[in-house]
């Protein structure tokens, strides 16, 4: 998505026949926001949702047609100030903030039905991990959304130092938190981290501890 030239063009790369292919650009409502910092994306096999933050105006992308969709209007509450897209499982969730950044008045979840393009509310955060993913500074400007399979992973942009997560069931959803270690960690290279998620199954950790990936260190 976007070139330095064109920051609204679109390609896209065919996995089976190692082909680029141009496709019909990104609509110009986001021209001056198209960059990480100010959407946010989610992609299924079928699909691509580009959400703009604030605003939570979104469209999709078919990569079969090669064309855009939209706008859709993915702000649920008037009084969301962010909003964050992302599938778990074959769900696709959106995160909204309400309140403003110096005032948060809770976060919620919605589950979209992309046929239509309705929510339905299916969690609220607890106030305890809402005062937890706020952070020292008791502000949140912004949040980073990570989805895989039923579990939702939130955090503060600005203070990572808490990962809020949240399994998706039927009906409910449990919420918990857990310590974010590299923020601390002294061997970190860099001021900016990217976290990301997936599914690691049994097969993969057999791989991974197999006597050709182990290493061993000596402090």
């Amino acid at each position: 998505l976007g070139f330095e030239d064109d920051p609204l063009s679109v390609e896209v790369y065919d996995m089976k026949t190692s082909h680029w292919s141009t496709c019909q650009s990104m609509p110009d409502i986001l021209k001056h926001s198209a960059a990480s910092t100010w959407l946010s994306v989610a992609a299924n096999r079928s699909k691509m949702y580009v959400t703009e933050k604030a605003s939570g105006i979104t469209y999709s992308f078919s990569p079969e047609n090669k064309t855009w969709s939209g706008p859709y209007d993915l702000r649920p509450d008037p009084t969301a100030f962010f909003t964050a897209v992302g599938f778990a499982g074959d769900d696709l969730i959106l995160a909204g903030v309400m309140g403003r950044a110096q005032n948060v008045k809770t976060l919620r979840l919605w589950k979209i039905k992309p046929e239509t393009m309705e929510f339905d509310q299916i969690g609220e955060i607890p106030c305890e991990l809402l005062e937890k993913l706020k952070g020292e500074t008791s502000e949140l400007s912004s949040i980073s959304l990570l989805t895989a399979k039923n579990f939702a992973y939130m955090y503060n942009n600005s203070d990572p130092e808490e990962i809020i997560m949240c399994e998706i069931g039927d009906g409910e959803c449990k919420w918990g938190s857990v310590k974010n270690l590299v923020v601390n960690d002294e061997r970190r290279i860099g001021e900016r981290m990217v976290m990301s998620c997936g599914m690691v199954e049994i097969g993969h950790l057999h791989r991974a501890m197999g006597p050709a990936n182990r290493k061993f260190l000596v402090k």
